[in-house]
């Protein structure tokens, strides 16, 4: 049954957001991608300009950073367009895209030198909606853990703006979509120097995280993994440092 919906469940979100008529950034015109950053260290921020299946490049954006001036940004033929920006304090910054009619947002998480975050496989939030009691406990485990560390939402096929939009309604204010892009995705936070004290997910995500993460937490048996059968279970083991992590204690 479990294998049975996991290759039904994308396609019933999906329809269910079509039929919903849930806006897609893309559709738009404009995705702005959402980033992790370090304070008084650059970033690369990321627009795309085009639809679903065809990118429209050169485009000019005008990319507003939440407290600075707009600036301007002209995309490739690929869509893609780039600006380099160094965050000074640790937070969260909106980013507002505009081009012509179309619009898109996004948010910028700057954390402070030698912080931690959470990653935290985005499906298998959706999949706690699925088990009697889960959801709530999902959220009550998301929100804890949001009041210690920052969180990376990783997407493999959901899609961000479903996970956007769980995290304004959730109020997880210190938190981020990104699209899973496997063991790169961690390792370009390793890289920004930022400690990834637990990756929370199925196998895809548990497995790139090893020799990555401090912790890494799944609902599934596998080596190396700490196994859990509820999200409540998993707050409380971020309470005691990981060897060479931090946990939740004394923030």
């Amino acid at each position: 049954m479990r294998s049975t919906l996991k290759l039904i469940l994308p396609g019933l979100v999906a329809l269910s957001l079509a039929l919903a008529g849930a806006p897609a950034e893309s559709a738009a015109g404009i995705d702005v991608a959402d980033a992790v950053a370090v304070a008084g260290r650059p970033v690369t921020l990321a627009v795309r300009t085009g639809g679903l299946f065809a990118a429209a490049g050169g485009t000019r954006v005008t990319l507003t950073i939440e407290g600075q001036a707009p600036r301007e940004i002209l995309t490739g033929g690929d869509g893609f367009g780039y600006l380099r920006f160094r965050p000074e304090t640790p937070g969260v910054l909106g980013l507002a895209a505009r081009a012509g009619n179309a619009e898109g947002s996004g948010r910028l998480l700057v954390l402070a030198p030698g912080e931690p975050v959470v990653v935290i496989e985005w499906e298998s939030v959706l999949w706690s909606a699925l088990r009697p009691g889960e959801d709530e406990a999902c959220r009550e485990a998301l929100r804890r853990i949001g009041r210690g560390f920052g969180i990376v939402f990783v997407t493999r096929w959901a899609g961000r703006d479903i996970a956007r939009r769980r995290i304004d309604g959730d109020g997880l204010s210190r938190a981020v979509a990104l699209a899973w892009r496997g063991a790169t995705t961690l390792r370009r936070l390793r890289e920004l120097d930022i400690p990834i004290a637990a990756a929370i997910g199925s196998r895809e995500v548990t497995a790139a995280a090893r020799g990555l993460a401090d912790r890494r937490v799944g609902f599934d048996r596998e080596r190396g993994v700490t196994r859990v059968g509820s999200w409540s279970e998993i707050p409380p083991l971020l309470e005691t440092p990981a060897p060479g992590g931090e946990g939740l204690r004394g923030r």
